[in-house]
């Protein structure tokens, strides 16, 4: 591998092939600062995400952040992405991280793509509504979802399945639907029920606040 440059005024380029790569875990990058590269491996993000992840298992972020900066200025924000998204798994693997810090980093990352991605967490969101919707359809016609109050739930009050599990899911939603039907109380199954609708809540909760997190900007990116 070699550094191309006149003087200090001139971009430093990395000029290299796969070849001249040390063995992995012998490739120490922290610190070293480029602006571009030369050689056939420019435009390979792959490549260049093997190139870097020659350091590990001694992880550090400055070689991260510096290819995806590079990228960026190449105007390739979806490559510089990508470098993140390994960054953010690297460190799971390979940080200082306790149990409930790995889970903290796995949930992150299947959900809003370690703030870089939060749209992600949409398809969560509609794929458990659609399957919970199902299910609470299949529940009311077993019976195991009744009229709270026979004798005073409105003629109006029609059990509506996906409503009931919009409002389930989704934080500070009104439809009314779980005003007027509750799981059924008398049946064997029920409680198998209220225990579904509290991990369904709890998800929903979840998923809401990282997704407005994410959006926002306020999950802390590594």
């Amino acid at each position: 591998m070699a550094l191309r440059g006149q003087d200090w005024r001139e971009s430093t380029l990395i000029d290299d092939d796969v070849a001249s790569w040390p063995k992995p875990g012998q490739l120490w990058l922290d610190g070293l600062e480029y602006h571009g590269f030369g050689g056939d491996l420019v435009p390979n993000v792959k490549v260049r995400l093997q190139w870097v992840r020659r350091q590990l298992p001694r992880f550090r972020t400055q070689p991260y952040d510096q290819l995806a900066k590079v990228f960026r200025q190449m105007a390739r924000e979806k490559d510089a992405i990508e470098v993140m998204l390994a960054k953010g798994d690297d460190f799971t693997q390979y940080g200082w991280l306790s149990f409930f810090g790995k889970v903290r980093q796995v949930i992150s990352r299947w959900t809003i793509g370690y703030g870089y991605r939060p749209w992600q967490s949409l398809w969560w969101i509609l794929g458990s509504v659609s399957t919970s919707t199902f299910l609470f359809q299949r529940a009311r016609r077993r019976g195991l979802i009744v009229p709270a109050d026979p004798s005073k739930n409105p003629p109006h009050a029609v059990f509506q399945p996906l409503a009931y599990a919009l409002e389930t899911f989704i934080p500070l939603l009104d439809f009314e639907q779980k005003k007027f039907w509750v799981p059924d109380a008398t049946k064997p199954m029920e409680r198998y029920l209220r225990r579904y609708l509290w991990v369904y809540k709890s998800l929903g909760w979840i998923l809401f606040t990282l997704f407005a997190a994410g959006v926002s900007g306020l999950v802390q990116k590594l």
